[in-house]
């Protein structure tokens, strides 16, 4: 797996890893390290994404949690070219896990109470193509396999947020069935999920995809 190997013939105090179609902003690596120093993870929120020619096509406005366990367990962490760690800290990406390695290894490191620190500083360019893997029905399935590994050992607060975000992802790929039987047991515990404005459209749009 290339990113463990890197890191393996890497010999840094901190590691940084910059997928080959991606940017960083110049002063990206600098503003990173100043938080390493504090932190085992440094993960800079993407607003960013550009086309194959380096040209801006959107810039996300996405709302992000202050609660660091909501923002990791919902699934809106991963991006690899956004993640620094300190060498010591590294957990290394699961091989097995390919599509959702990224959002996994956060997973873990909350769960082993490292320090993780996201900074909304936008600079990371992510570069957007027709062969995103987030487009792949193997995301869908490396998603249900992250879900179905880690759900019982997800602190209860968070439950609620590690479900809805599979649940969505089953939706979008047409398993609205399976989707809706996660999902209805934590609305009914939890219904004020969907005061999130981003959460309730989502539901929306994708929550009628039936693949036959």
């Amino acid at each position: 797996f290339s990113r463990n190997k890197g890191f393996e013939l890497s010999s840094g105090t901190y590691v940084f890893f910059l997928d080959a179609d991606d940017e960083w902003e110049k002063d990206y690596i600098k503003e990173s390290v100043e938080f390493l120093k504090h932190y085992d993870i440094v993960y800079s929120f993407p607003r960013t994404f550009i086309n194959k020619n380096s040209s801006i096509i959107r810039k996300s406005k996405k709302y992000i949690p202050k609660d660091l366990g909501e923002l990791i367990l919902g699934g809106m962490v991963g991006y690899p070219s956004a993640t620094a760690f300190r060498r010591e800290k590294f957990l290394r990406y699961r091989e097995d896990i390919v599509m959702r390695e990224d959002w996994e290894i956060f997973i873990r490191a909350f769960l082993e109470n490292l320090r993780i620190k996201v900074i909304d500083n936008d600079k990371v360019r992510i570069r957007e193509h027709s062969h995103r893997t987030s487009r792949s029905y193997e995301f869908y399935n490396a998603t249900k396999k992250v879900f179905l590994e880690y759900r019982y050992k997800i602190p209860a607060e968070y439950y609620p947020y590690f479900a809805f975000h599979f649940a969505e992802v089953a939706m979008r790929f047409g398993k609205a069935a399976e989707g809706w039987k996660v999902l209805i047991p934590v609305l009914i515990k939890k219904p004020d999920i969907l005061k999130n404005h981003r959460r309730f459209l989502s539901i929306l749009k994708r929550g009628w995809r039936f693949k036959l």
